[in-house]
């Protein structure tokens, strides 16, 4: 029984692992000046994905983006990077 559960829980953390690298994509190709500063949410599936954009953090000019896939109310995967010219 727990080989099947671990399986399941590996394709749920390839499917948060997929859907976060999308949309880390997507937000380096947006011009820094279009990125502001707040918390979006956007279902996909049974996912959750969560970005907050801080502006001046940690150095003036630069922001500070963290992504979240969640899973229920769990988090499966959190990524966290910076943006400057």
């Amino acid at each position: 029984m727990s080989s099947i559960r671990l399986l399941s829980k590996s394709k749920l953390q390839q499917k948060a692992t997929m859907l976060l690298m999308n949309k880390v994509e997507e937000l380096r190709v947006i011009p820094l000046e279009s990125l502001t500063e707040g918390v979006s949410q956007e279902k996909q599936g049974q996912f959750l994905i969560e970005c907050s954009i801080r502006d001046h953090t940690p150095f003036l000019g630069t922001k500070q983006i963290r992504c979240r896939a969640l899973y229920g109310n769990q988090t499966m995967l959190e990524t966290l990077f910076y943006r400057s010219e």
